[in-house]
């Protein structure tokens, strides 16, 4: 029977619901199937938004480490790059952020790791091959660095820095006709290029060609007054020219405009030793080993000093460690000769 004025319900024993749908099993198999479909949308809804979510966060550490580089604080910026890392092992910013920061306090052997995980990442990635490139410069890893460079050159070959390193990296390796057709293809492209003029001028001071540096040099002054290379640069010609005052004008000059720099300690160390000034060279050269532990010429130049202190066993010691470092460091293998002599 049917009660007057109300709405007719269709539960689970009615009569018009079986006639509609045939069987009550039938509308449990209908029910399931469409919670099933529920389900399943809510849960690609739910995916959805988890990977949109987590996509969110690792940006959000990335821009949070690369935040606290800009304000120098360093170990937080390092824990939410790893952060980063965390939730995506293959995020090759987040590698190639870590590289930097890892680079930048001398961790170079790290700083190479992590620049590869951000190329194993992303092959075509140009600033990692461009960073890695420079980390095996400053490693030594010549042919590698080589490697990177041309492929960073494919992918995007007017980038003016492939041929600055690539000119460095064949000044180091005494390659010095390779080094100045790269500076020079520079300067073709920008004649007011001072860092391809010092760089230059440095060749030509390597070749013992001093005049020609002297002249280059002054020209990356004249462009860029406050670029302490170029003093550097200047303050050693100065010195093969037998000029220490004038040496040691360009030298200061160089380490006001960058305070500490281990290489410019240690040419002011050598200069000092020049000139007889013994204590005030070795404080240098100590502070220059400090800063920079790989530099072959710093470890030569004190064990010149002591040779010149006559203390030729310890002079012995340091000057096989830069031949052992570097065996074509200038004057070294011959002051480790003389050391030997007096040694006896």
């Amino acid at each position: 029977m049917k009660s007057a004025g109300k709405i007719k319900m269709l539960g689970p024993f009615s009569t018009a619901f079986n006639d509609k749908f045939g069987s009550m099993a039938l509308w449990m198999r209908y029910f399931y199937v469409f919670l099933y479909a529920l389900a399943t949308t809510a849960l690609a809804g739910l995916t959805v938004a988890c990977q949109e979510s987590r996509e969110v966060r690792v940006q959000r550490f990335l821009m949070r480490g690369n935040e606290m580089v800009r304000r120098n604080s360093l170990e937080q910026a390092e824990r939410f790059f790893r952060e980063a890392l965390a939730l995506d092992s293959c995020f090759a910013d987040a590698w190639n952020n870590l590289g930097t920061l890892q680079f930048n306090r001398g961790s170079h052997a790290e700083a190479m790791e992590s620049y590869s995980h951000a190329l194993m990442c992303r092959p075509d990635f140009v600033d990692a091959l461009l960073n890695r490139a420079n980390v095996g410069y400053q490693l030594g890893d010549w042919s590698q660095a080589l490697n990177d460079l041309a492929k960073a050159e494919t992918l995007k070959p007017d980038t003016t820095v492939i041929p600055h390193l690539r000119g460095l990296i064949y000044t180091s390796s005494r390659e010095y006709n390779k080094a100045k057709r790269e500076f020079l293809s520079l300067l073709e492209k920008d004649s007011e290029d001072a860092e391809a003029w010092v760089n230059l001028g440095t060749v030509l001071y390597n070749e013992g060609k001093l005049d020609s540096a002297r002249v280059v040099t002054e020209t990356a002054v004249s462009l860029a007054p406050n670029e302490p290379n170029a003093y550097n640069t200047l303050a050693l010609i100065s010195m093969d020219e037998g000029q220490y005052d004038r040496a040691m004008d360009y030298i200061g000059k160089a380490l006001t405009l960058r305070p500490g720099d281990p290489y410019f300690l240690n040419n002011r160390g050598y200069l000092l030793l020049k000139m007889g000034r013994l204590p005030e060279a070795l404080e240098d050269i100590d502070k220059s080993i400090v800063g920079d532990p790989r530099n072959a010429w710093a470890y030569r130049n004190k064990g010149i000093y002591y040779y010149q202190s006559g203390d030729f066993a310890n002079a012995v010691r340091l000057l096989e460690r830069a031949v052992e470092m570097d065996s074509t460091v200038k004057e070294a293998k011959r002051y480790l000769e003389l050391a030997r002599e007096k040694k006896g």
